[in-house]
């Protein structure tokens, strides 16, 4: 199901973003290195280096923003529900949600924080959760290190492509995972080969774009239109099977 949303999102962004400049995308170069120098904010206002926040554990990297209306708050749900599944100890990596809008401040910050902790519910571990905001030019560096692409539609809503990286101890991208629904046997996988330094691959490269489904304005007349042309696509091609098999049979 999130593959097939997946596929339509692409159609979204593809013909959505055309004519908006940059298109949003997810290049990660496994084994590049990521500037653990740099300098963030957290959620109880505490200004220190990405490599602080990571506390010299293998560590989960998502972009997304605080206030975001759309798929951020999912994103960050799924990865808590099925990081409590691996059965991994939480104290031996640490998660870090960057946003990607330099006007978000810590207290957006801690508000994400409150929401995700609501929302998952006390069966799930966040205390290896950092949730982070940094001023343009230290975000723009850091995208840029890890491969990532972000616009800004005309409703100034962030459209970003859904993914996580992985980072070994010192700052290089082991491996990363784009849209939802991730399996626990990924995740640990991903986890291990950060842990133990390996070098992993890029997964799922049909990637999941969010503010380009559930915008508004143009993207929603637009995934609409997408979502019809799939349909009928979809509606082709088992029509396309129904008489091939019926020809077999009548040989």
């Amino acid at each position: 199901m999130i593959r097939g949303v997946a596929t339509l999102a692409v159609l979204v962004v593809l013909y959505g973003a055309a004519d908006a400049g940059p298109r949003p995308d997810f290049a990660p170069t496994i084994g590049g290195q990521i500037d653990l120098a740099v300098h963030l904010t957290d959620e109880t206002g505490r200004a220190d280096t990405l490599g602080y926040y990571a506390g010299g554990k293998p560590s989960l990297l998502l972009f997304g923003y605080h206030r975001c209306p759309n798929l951020c708050g999912v994103a960050e749900l799924d990865l808590a529900q099925t990081l409590e599944q691996t059965g991994m100890a939480t104290d031996a990596y640490r998660v870090v949600f960057v946003s990607v809008d330099p006007a978000e401040t810590s207290a957006d910050a801690a508000q994400a924080r409150d929401k995700l902790r609501q929302a998952a519910g006390t069966a799930v571990d966040l205390s290896e959760w950092r949730f982070l905001v940094g001023d343009a030019a230290t975000l723009s560096a850091l995208e840029s290190s890890i491969g990532l692409t972000v616009a800004q539609n005309e409703r100034d809503l962030y459209v970003h492509p859904v993914a996580v990286s992985a980072l070994t101890a010192d700052g290089r991208v082991s491996g990363a995972l784009s849209g939802l629904d991730y399996a626990p046997t990924e995740l640990r996988q991903l986890l291990a080969d950060a842990a133990a330094g390996r070098l992993g691959t890029l997964g799922d490269r049909v990637l999941l774009f969010c503010s380009a489904i559930l915008g508004v304005g143009r993207y929603n007349d637009i995934a609409l239109w997408a979502a019809r042309i799939v349909s009928v696509a979809a509606m082709v091609a088992l029509a396309g099977l129904v008489i091939l098999a019926a020809r077999r049979r009548a040989s």
